[in-house]
């Protein structure tokens, strides 16, 4: 448990890419978690997607297509080279992550109304 003032560190992220936070507890707490709200998913997911269209258009497969192939060990003749294997590695990540940030963001529009998670900006 953590008390007053003490300085503690929270990870934030996927196993790869850790970004440490450090936070200052004003009170007792027992956990603290961070989610994703669902515009910052959406944000997230949209540049996740410019890259994975580098690659589609790279290599001429979507990546649903690519990533089936993958898991599945059809690729396994590409590993002699690589650039290839150094693509379909990062391609993969980009995608995995993409995949994560979709659920995350299925979930969360389960739990509330698409109209309460739109985000209204006035027109000045």
């Amino acid at each position: 448990m953590i008390y007053n003032s003490q300085i503690y560190e929270l990870f934030i992220g996927d196993s790869r890419r850790r970004r440490r936070h450090k936070y200052k507890a004003d009170k007792p707490c027992t956990e603290i978690r961070y989610a994703m709200d669902i515009h910052e998913l959406v944000i997230e997911m949209k540049i996740l997607e410019r890259r994975l269209t580098l690659y589609e258009e790279k290599y001429g497969v979507l990546s649903a297509d690519f990533y089936t192939a993958l898991t599945a060990g059809r690729l396994a003749r590409y590993d002699d080279y690589d650039e290839t294997r150094a693509d379909f590695s990062r391609w993969k990540g980009i995608y995995e992550t993409w995949l994560r940030r979709k659920r995350a963001y299925d979930a969360q529009l389960m739990q509330r109304d698409v109209v309460d998670s739109l985000r209204i900006q006035p027109a000045y």
